[in-house]
Formats: structure tokens, C-alpha cells, sequence
């Protein structure tokens, strides 16, 4: 069984123009991270960029119409006595509209370079069709307008996911007719903004956490067996706790794994990408090994003393925390689980041993 594809998502004009064109925003910016991440593709109808670019045309034009109207009936300002308020007032210019509109076509053609995104032209075998929905008075001809350039866009878009066997789709628009047709088509369905787009990426991100832990949690024997190695690579420390007054030193000898606990409930899938799955965690490793203590203090009597003591089935539980990436094609298409980036004891090479002896130091 394999996750998801990316969800392929397809823009009417409006879902640009509604965000001012504003690439770098936080719509259209967390959208585009989304894009790279490899959670959506994206299919823009060619009848759409004409209309976005004629759009940016026109909007320049009335901006720098608008500052015509502002400079012929605003000679009221020169009277101001600041003149630096004077020069700020007369600061705007058609130049900066020119160049502000070189700058957003600049970045729309920097979205359409992005691999995912395809630009989906005029299919024109698609007439007839639209003719027929036309006469039919079927979306997007309901209202009664003669809406030809969104049932032309909608129905190459149709002749693209048949041609290229595309079940699914989600279309951002806020027209009403564009909306009924969605319904119409089996897999189709409609959003108003990219925002909700990136919801639905979530969504779908939640039910792929699930699928993933689902995957990994019926690999717990290969977890298991890669921390058992890896922490084959780990040395012991020695901190034992004893009577209040004694003084205590040791070492670990032939310490060993007995047990490890990689159950659900101790790891944590943190992050999905393209490419891996990011896992992070505590495990309880119970180990065994033989415990060499010297001890010195003072007897009840008040005389010095010094010991040793020899303890052979030693244990100790530790919680220990990893992380760890799994290569999420090679899960998908094989099924095997290898633990790649693997880090134990946030990278330290020694574990310390805790050791509530009760031993008679005495």
C-alpha cells in the first residue's frame, strides 16, 4: 500500500488575484512550501494566466491613473510648510508602478518554473462539449451569463485528467458556477482560497502520520535490533548511590541488553517529507552486568575502613532518547525498514549507570 500522491490542485484566476499577487504573503508563501515539499501539484488553465496577466495590466493602469488624479488635484499640498512632507507627498511616481509590475510578473513566472506546476492550455477538441453544456443550460451556464472562458478552462481541464488518468481534483474558485460544475464531476471538488487548500494539505498530512506509525509500528523487531547495535557502541559510566558518609567507586563489566521497550507510546513520528519520515523518542533498555564497587567510609565505631564488593546480575532500566530517519520510499515500494541518521543519548558515548545498591556497606 503506498501514501498518498500530492494532492493536485487546480487555480482559477481568482486564487491569485484575491492575494494581490502577493507571492511572498503568507498564503501564497506557505502554498508554495507545500509545492516543495512535494504535498501538491499544481495545474493552472492557460485561459487563467491570460486572465491574471491582463488583470496585472490593468490594475498598473488604474494605479497610475490614479496618481495622475492625485498629482492635477492635490497642488493644495505644496502649501505645506514642511518641505520634507512636500517631497514625500510628490514622492509617488508611475515609475514605481511600472516596476512593481515587472516585479510580480517576475515572481508569477518564478511559481509557473516550479516542477510541479503545469500550465494546461486550450484543448480545442473540447468545444463540442462546452456547446452542449451551453444549450443544456448546465455549470457554468446556469445564471443565464455566458460564462464560454470558464467552460472552456473547465473542460480542458477534464481532457487532461482523462488523458492522463487523474481521478481526483481540487479546484480553488469563488465563482459559483465553477463550484456547481465541480459537483457535477465524480472526484472534483471546490475550495474558495488557497488557504483552505493548505487545511486540506493537513488534513491529509494527520491521516498520513497515522498510516506512517501504522507502517512503523509493526517494524518494532527492526528497531529493535538496530538500537540493540548501536548501542553495542556505548560504554558505562558509574554512579551509585550508598549510606550517607560512604564514599563509592566502580566500574560496569560485561554489561548486555536484556530487554528493550520500543512500544507506540515511546515514539513519536515528528516530521514527514518527501523523502523520510523523522522519528523521535525515549526507550527503557533494561541492562545486566557484573558490578566491581570499592567503598571506604567510617564503621559505626568510628574507625576508617575500606572494601570491595562484587556484584555479578546487576541491573539497571534506562531511559534512553533516540531519533532516527526512515527512508519513506524505500518503506513504501518494499516494505523494509532501515534506520538511517540514528542518534542514542543525544550523541554521548557513555550512559551512566545509576546503582541503588543494598549492599551492607557496613
Amino acid at each position: 500500500m503506498n501514501a498518498k500522491a500530492p494532492l493536485l490542485v487546480c487555480l482559477d484566476t481568482c486564487s491569485i488575484i484575491d492575494k494581490y499577487y502577493h507571492f511572498s504573503g503568507s498564503s501564497l508563501s506557505r502554498f508554495q512550501d507545500k509545492i516543495a515539499e512535494g504535498l501538491i501539484r499544481v495545474v493552472l488553465p492557460g485561459l487563467c494566466l491570460t486572465e491574471i496577466h491582463k488583470n496585472l495590466d490593468t490594475e498598473a493602469d488604474k494605479a497610475k491613473a490614479a496618481i495622475d488624479r492625485f498629482k492635477k488635484n492635490s497642488r493644495f499640498t505644496t502649501l505645506h510648510p514642511s518641505e520634507e512632507v512636500r517631497d514625500k507627498l510628490h514622492f509617488i511616481d508611475k515609475d514605481v508602478v511600472d516596476q512593481t509590475k515587472k516585479d510580480v510578473h517576475a515572481r508569477l513566472a518564478n511559481f509557473l518554473s516550479l516542477p510541479s506546476v503545469t500550465v494546461i492550455h486550450t484543448n480545442a477538441s473540447v468545444m463540442d462539449s462546452v456547446l452542449d453544456r451551453y444549450f443544456a443550460k448546465k455549470p457554468p451556464f446556469t445564471n443565464g451569463k455566458s460564462e464560454f472562458p470558464d467552460a472552456i478552462w473547465l473542460e480542458s481541464v477534464r481532457a487532461y485528467m482523462a488523458k492522463n488518468k487523474i481521478n481526483t481534483l481540487l479546484v480553488v474558485s469563488n465563482d459559483g458556477e465553477v463550484e456547481k460544475y465541480c459537483k457535477e464531476m465524480d472526484g472534483w471538488s471546490c475550495v474558495k482560497t488557497v488557504d483552505d487548500v493548505i487545511e486540506r494539505v493537513l488534513q491529509r498530512q494527520d491521516e498520513d502520520v497515522q498510516f506512517f506509525r501504522g507502517l512503523l509500528f509493526k517494524k518494532t523487531f527492526e528497531i529493535e535490533n538496530a538500537l540493540i547495535n548501536r548501542f553495542s557502541d556505548i560504554d558505562f559510566k558509574f554512579d551509585l548511590f550508598g549510606p550517607e558518609g560512604i564514599e563509592l567507586r566502580g566500574y560496569v563489566g560485561d554489561a548486555k541488553i536484556v530487554n528493550l521497550d520500543v512500544s507506540p507510546s515511546r515514539i513519536r513520528l515528528v516530521g514527514i517529507d518527501r523523502d523520510n519520515l523523522l522519528v523521535t523518542g525515549s526507550v527503557a533498555v533494561t541492562f545486566e552486568g557484573s558490578l566491581s564497587i570499592d567503598f571506604e567510609g567510617v564503621d559505626p565505631d568510628g574507625d576508617w575502613y575500606e572494601a570491595s564488593a562484587e556484584i555479578d546480575d546487576a541491573k539497571t532500566v534506562e531511559e534512553v532518547p533516540v531519533s532516527f530517519s526512515v527512508s519513506r520510499k524505500q518503506l513504501e515500494s518494499t516494505g523494509q525498514l532501515f534506520l538511517e541518521n540514528l542518534i542514542i543519548n543525544d550523541e554521548s558515548d557513555d550512559l551512566v549507570w545509576y546503582h541503588d545498591s543494598t549492599y551492607d556497606f557496613t
